[in-house]
């Protein structure tokens, strides 16, 4: 039979979300939608959950068939035994008569013999059921489905509560707490009103149109096919995707009338959710702007104001920009003259902060760093780059750079904060743009052009993946050690003080700049120890800041150099999940030392190549087999060549010497998938030993040789990794 169904549209009305709020809610609303309605049963094969209309002021969800009712279920309820449910008489007991309670089915009447002639099929009835074990007083129940509609008032109302915004607002008087003051609720289930009530807002059939466009009045959706028809009419294009290409279109249009070029992607996809009717008004600002920064420009622009700035055919900044008004067209134009008054001043206060600091020097800037806090127990930004500089000398000294390279990264490490002190960044206007502000006064003051692009670079990267928001690592060596430096100083400095990331609660972003030090020094490939580097940062803090920093009191501690270390290869764990590494082979390499980065990632790179050879697995199932052979074993003894008796086991002995000889070579190198094929050649002389060499043999003596010979193999293997911890299907034998 044919399922009825009908569509359920919501539609939350909102006082205005910031743009970066929308996606996330719409998600999270679709998702407990998908759970809750599966959980109802609910769902059919066509049902479908879309979230495409939304704009700063509404967030709607269209879910297509729906069932409208539940269906109904049969359940088989199995009870007491007989003997427990009847007495010898037959009659049912206090045991039988509480099942049938239960069950709504209450008969105290019943007995043993009644009940033996109860047809299974009939309903409603309780049954003898016969089993393997015995016969059971059970009852066989329809449980009638219930109405969608009435489900769905309590799930509407449910969900209002379980939509993610990164912050929220709170009624006092009612504990509801929600990202925007709500203002109204649109339900409809097909095209009926489906009535709930949260925060004091009923659901109705009602919506409002464009606020801006003088059209906010009530308006009435009686059907939910003219839902988009009906905003439309009245200043809101509800469909996102439909505005946005709309922008897009009215946006180059407008930059093709001076032959120009918009291109945005980020900025338009903010735009599209911070307008409901959008209109595109092509404005301009004085050429003798673009005398700044072109960044300067551009983040006055773009970031400031959600503006288009507008580039030539060679990718030149114009003086030009294309805004999109949240309004109809004819009231549209209106603004322009407002628009690019508020430009122009916010133009004239950056040329007057450019030309303030222009007159200044570096050292001056660097001077007011005291002045900056860093942390109120850590000390100032002057303070962190006096450590910068060190640490940046120390890693230059580990990494061998020759008297040049050494020269200029201590240059770029004294210099690499002094733009926090500049007006364009210090009076707030800004502050996106550090490190871009600090390449271009130091180019301007004649700096070396690397190392001014290298005071810009070493912020980055920012987190574990390269994206134009998070950017690659800096090009320069100057750079990756002054951002390697810095990066180890943050982390150093507040997990010794006791700010330690925790659950979700992470202030300061530590866990982004662990994730940014392990692919820093991986991408970089450098060849360092990051224990050791750990405990100079922490030998320097306890120096320069004695009475906060103790590092004998660090270890074992909150805040200590093993609880950083072990951090760190949390770090390093995350890094091979994002380069699709494994859990097992992840786990495998991080059991044993993980000090030197680029060791640990290429050890599991290595590992997740071969792991899926036949052959491989082969040795993974014998290397479990050694380690569980000698797992209890404290202390082994070195082997001896003469307690050697049976033919295999000197045959192992000897494989594992040349193969040990081999692999150190090439594990010197850092070759680790020849030394892991290497490995693999030992198949046969390990199958050999235990097809003929018994172990754990009477003889004492010729045991702890044995487990000795055992040890070696095992030693070998973990300087790729515990390999025990690698998951293989355990091959079938007769018998199993």
């Amino acid at each position: 039979m044919l399922q009825e169904s009908k569509d359920l549209f919501v539609e939350i009305g909102v006082e205005e979300l910031p743009a970066s709020y929308i996606k996330p809610a719409l998600d999270s609303w679709a998702e407990f939608f998908n759970k809750v309605l599966a959980e109802l049963k609910l769902i059919l094969p066509e049902t479908e959950i879309a979230g495409k209309y939304s704009t700063p002021r509404r967030l709607t969800l269209h879910i297509k068939n729906i069932k409208t009712k539940q269906e109904d279920e049969e359940t088989e309820k199995v009870g007491p035994s007989i003997n427990v449910s009847f007495d010898k008489e037959g009659k049912l007991t206090k045991a039988g008569q509480g099942f049938l309670r239960g069950a709504k089915l209450g008969d105290a009447e019943l007995n043993y013999d009644t009940l033996a002639r109860i047809d299974k099929s009939s309903g409603n009835k309780p049954f003898l059921k016969s089993t393997s074990k015995g016969e059971y007083l059970a009852v066989n129940q329809v449980i009638i489905g219930q109405e969608a509609e009435q489900l769905l008032k309590d799930v509407c109302k449910q969900s209002l509560t379980k939509i993610n915004f990164p912050k929220m607002m709170r009624w006092k008087e009612r504990k509801f707490r929600f990202a925007r003051p709500i203002r109204w609720i649109l339900a409809l289930f097909g095209d009926d009103v489906l009535s709930f009530e949260i925060a004091g807002v009923k659901s109705d059939r009602i919506t409002y149109g464009n606020i801006f466009a003088k059209r906010a009045e009530r308006l009435t959706v009686s059907t939910i096919k003219e839902y988009a028809e009906i905003l439309k009419n009245n200043g809101v294009i509800a469909d996102r995707n439909q505005r946005l290409i709309d922008i897009d279109r009215q946006v180059n249009k407008k930059a093709a009338e001076i032959e120009g070029i918009v291109e945005d992607k980020a900025l338009l996809g903010e735009v599209t959710d911070i307008v409901e009717y959008p209109t595109a008004i092509l404005s301009r600002y004085p050429e003798e702007y673009l005398k700044l920064p072109e960044k300067v420009v551009y983040s006055t622009l773009a970031k400031n104001q959600r503006y288009f700035p507008v580039y030539d055919r060679a990718g030149k900044l114009l003086n030009y920009f294309v805004y999109v008004a949240n309004n109809l067209s004819e009231y549209a134009a209106n603004t322009k003259a407002g628009n690019e008054r508020v430009v122009n001043a916010r133009l004239a206060d950056a040329r007057f902060y450019y030309e303030e600091d222009i007159s200044k020097s570096a050292d001056y800037f660097n001077s007011k760093l005291q002045g900056i806090v860093f942390h109120a127990r850590v000390g100032s930004i002057g303070d962190k780059v006096v450590r910068i500089i060190e640490i940046s000398r120390y890693l230059c000294r580990l990494c061998d750079f020759n008297q040049t390279i050494t020269n200029k990264t201590v240059k770029t490490a004294r210099l690499c904060k002094f733009d926090l002190a500049t007006s364009m960044i210090g009076e707030k206007e800004f502050t996106g743009l550090q490190g871009y502000v600090g390449k271009v006064y130091a180019a301007e003051w004649g700096e070396d052009v690397e190392i001014a692009k290298s005071i810009e670079e070493h912020y980055l990267p920012v987190g574990l993946t390269n994206s134009s928001a998070t950017g690659a690592i800096p090009s320069t060596k100057m750079g990756q050690v002054v951002s390697l430096a810095d990066k180890l100083d943050t982390l150093c400095a507040l997990f010794g003080i006791g700010v330690v990331p925790t659950g979700s609660k992470d202030q300061y972003g530590l866990r982004r700049t662990g994730n940014s030090i392990v692919r820093l020094i991986y991408e970089a490939g450098f060849d360092l120890d990051i224990y050791s580097l750990i405990l100079y940062v922490y030998e320097l803090l306890s120096r320069n800041l004695p009475k906060v920093y103790h590092l004998n009191e660090l270890t074992g501690s909150v805040g200590s150099v093993e609880i950083l270390y072990g951090f760190l290869k949390q770090r390093i764990g995350q890094y091979l999940q994002q380069a699709s590494i494994e859990y097992d082979v992840i786990n495998a390499v991080l059991a044993i030392e993980s000090d030197n980065i680029v060791k640990t990632i290429n050890r599991a790179k290595a590992l997740h190549q071969i792991r899926s050879q036949q052959d491989f697995e082969h040795l993974m199932l014998s290397f479990k087999r050694v380690s569980n052979i000698i797992s209890k074993e404290e202390d082994f003894i070195e082997v001896n060549e003469d307690l050697l008796m049976e033919p295999a086991e000197k045959y192992l002995y000897q494989v594992l010497l040349e193969t040990n000889s081999k692999a150190m070579r090439l594990l010197k190198d850092n070759e680790f998938s020849p030394v892991l094929e290497l490995f693999i050649t030992m198949n046969a002389a390990i199958d050999s030993f235990f097809d003929h060499v018994l172990v754990n043999d009477d003889d004492l003596e010729l045991r702890k040789n044995r487990y000795a010979l055992l040890n070696l193999l095992r030693e070998l293997f973990l300087n790729i990794g515990d390999l025990s911890l690698i998951v293989v299907d355990q091959p079938k034998t007769n018998g199993q």
